[in-house]
C-alpha cells in the first residue's frame, strides 16, 4: 500500500518508535524516541516486562504478554500462572518461531562462549538477541530502508543483526555485494555457514557466493548440499564444475560416503548414472520387499531370474513378520510385480505354497481371492 516515498517515509516514523536499540540505528531523534517510549505506556508495558518470567534471553518466550487465563478460562476459574518458568515451545505458535528457535540455534565452544558472540574477525564482539517481534519488527524497517535506498544505513543495520535470521543473513551479503564489499561479504558468507548449518538456503546462498571466486569452496558447498541436503542439482552441478579427474576421485568418495550415512539414496545414484549392475547388487543385498520393488523396472533386466528368486523368497518372512490386510495388500503387489516379470508359471506354485502354508489366516485367504489370485 505504500507506493511513495511519503508513504514510506510516514511508515518509518511509525516503526522507529518500537525499534530494538542497536547501534546501526542509533541516531539521535531514533534513540529519543525509543528512550521515551520505554519509560511510558506501550504495546508491552515496563510493568509486564519487569514482572515476565525469567527465561533464556537468547530464545524468544511466547508465553510473555501473549497466554492469560482468562484466555482459557474466561476469568471464571481461578487458575495461578505456572511458577516453574515458561512452558517448554516448539510448535507452540507456529511455523514462524520453530524457523526462528532454529536458526537462533547457540552453540557454546570450549570457553563456553556461544557461536554468537566471537570478535577480533571484523564482527561485533556481543550481538543482539531479538526476541521474535523486534525480528519482525526490524524485517519492515530494513524493507523500507530498502525501498527508500537508505544503503549506508541498511548496511549499518544489518551489520549488527545478520546472524540473527537468515533473511538478514541473505539480504547483508545482497547488500555488501551491490558495494563491492567482496572481502567483507566473505567473511558474512562463512559466518553464516556456522550459525546456520542447518539451512540449506544458506549453503545455496554459499555456493553461489563462491561460484566463479573459489572453485575449491565451491565443490566444497555443492557436496555439502548433495550429502546432507539431498540437492541432485548440486551433484550436477558439482559434476559440472570438476574435472574428469577430479571427478573420479570425488565420484568415489560420495558413493563411500553414502553407503555407509543413506544405502537407498546409494541405489538412486547408481540408476542416474546407468550403473545398473551396481544398483542391481545393492538392491539385492538390501532384502527389502519395497526397495525390490522400487527398482524392479529400472534394475530388474539386468538380471530376471535373480530377480525373481528374491522375489520369491522374501514374501513368506514378510507374511510370518506381520498381520492385517494392509500388510497382505502390499504382499499381493509384490506378487503382481513377479507377474510383471514375465514368470507367471512360476508364481502360480509359488501363490498356492503361500496358500496352504497361511490357511490359518483367512484375511490373507480371502485378499488372495480378491486379487484374482
Amino acid at each position: 500500500m505504500c507506493t511513495t516515498a511519503d508513504d514510506l517515509e510516514y511508515l518509518l516514523s511509525l516503526v522507529q518508535s518500537d525499534l530494538p536499540a542497536l547501534d546501526g540505528i542509533a541516531s539521535n531523534e531514533t534513540g529519543a524516541v525509543v528512550a521515551a517510549g520505554s519509560g511510558s505506556e506501550s504495546g508491552t508495558p515496563q510493568t509486564d516486562i519487569d514482572n515476565a518470567v525469567e527465561t533464556d534471553e537468547r530464545v524468544p518466550d511466547p508465553t510473555q504478554w501473549r497466554l492469560e487465563v482468562e484466555l482459557f478460562t474466561g476469568g471464571e476459574l481461578d487458575v495461578e500462572h505456572l511458577d516453574v518458568g515458561p512452558l517448554e515451545v516448539t510448535d507452540f505458535v507456529g511455523e514462524t518461531l520453530t524457523t526462528i528457535l532454529e536458526e537462533m540455534e547457540s552453540r557454546p565452544d570450549e570457553n563456553g562462549e556461544t557461536t554468537g558472540s566471537r570478535g577480533g574477525d571484523g564482527r561485533p564482539e556481543q550481538q543482539p538477541n531479538l526476541s521474535v517481534d523486534e525480528q519482525q519488527l526490524l524485517s519492515t524497517y530494513l524493507w523500507i530502508l530498502s525501498e527508500l535506498e537508505e544503503r549506508e544505513q541498511l548496511a549499518a543495520v544489518l551489520e549488527d543483526v545478520y546472524i540473527e535470521r537468515s533473511e538478514f543473513y541473505r539480504q547483508y551479503i545482497d547488500v555488501l555485494r551491490a558495494d563491492g564489499q567482496d572481502e567483507r561479504a566473505h567473511e558474512v558468507v562463512e559466518d553464516g555457514l556456522e550459525e546456520f548449518p542447518h539451512s540449506v538456503d544458506v549453503h545455496q546462498l554459499a555456493a553461489e557466493f563462491y561460484r566463479g571466486r573459489d572453485d575449491e569452496r565451491y565443490r566444497e558447498m555443492l557436496r555439502t548440499l548433495f550429502v546432507r541436503f539431498e540437492d541432485w542439482d548440486a551433484y550436477d552441478d558439482l559434476r559440472s564444475a570438476s574435472s574428469a579427474e577430479e571427478w573420479e576421485s570425488i565420484s568415489h568418495g560420495l558413493r563411500t560416503q553414502l553407503g555407509r550415512i543413506d544405502p537407498d539414496r546409494l541405489i538412486e545414484l547408481y540408476v542416474r548414472e546407468d550403473d545398473l549392475e551396481a544398483a542391481f547388487e545393492k538392491v539385492l543385498e538390501s532384502d527389502d520387499l519395497e526397495m525390490l520393488r522400487r527398482y524392479r523396472e529400472p534394475v530388474a533386466e539386468v538380471d530376471p531370474e535373480a530377480y525373481f528368486e528374491a522375489y520369491r523368497d522374501l514374501p513368506e518372512p514378510s507374511l510370518a513378520a506381520d498381520t492385517g490386510r494392509d500388510h497382505y495388500r502390499t504382499v499381493i503387489e509384490h506378487l503382481r510385480d513377479i507377474e510383471d516379470l514375465g514368470f507367471d508359471k512360476e508364481l502360480a506354485p509359488l501363490i498356492e505354497h503361500l496358500r496352504e502354508k497361511h490357511s490359518n489366516r483367512p484375511a490373507f485367504l480371502d485378499e488372495l481371492e480378491t486379487a484374482g489370485y
